[in-house]
């Protein structure tokens, strides 16, 4: 009998079935839950393909410190300029 992990919620006098539950049952049961959304094939996860990945070589840079920081070249660092806070000009009612 194959399993399947039930996609909606299903109660009777003698069961109750919720999303994610696992339950086996009869071929015929099984193709009919799944045309009609009900159910999806189970494939326990040692059955699944297995992808692999291509791995990525990483690049490695040297991290500035202040002891490297020279060494480090320009582009590579990107520092924002410090800007001046900017002088808030309170108005007197006597001048305006």
């Amino acid at each position: 009998m194959p399993k399947v992990k039930m996609k909606v919620s299903m109660a009777g006098s003698e069961f109750s079935y919720v999303p994610g539950d696992i339950i086996e049952v009869r071929d015929d049961v099984a193709e009919a839950w799944v045309i009609n959304d009900i159910a999806e094939k189970f494939v326990p996860p040692e059955e699944k393909a297995i992808v692999h990945k291509e791995e990525v070589p990483v690049e490695e840079k040297e991290i500035p410190t202040e002891e490297n920081a020279t060494d480090v070249a320009e582009e590579e660092v990107k520092v924002k300029p410090k800007t001046s806070p900017k002088k808030k000009v309170k108005k007197d009612a006597d001048t305006e």
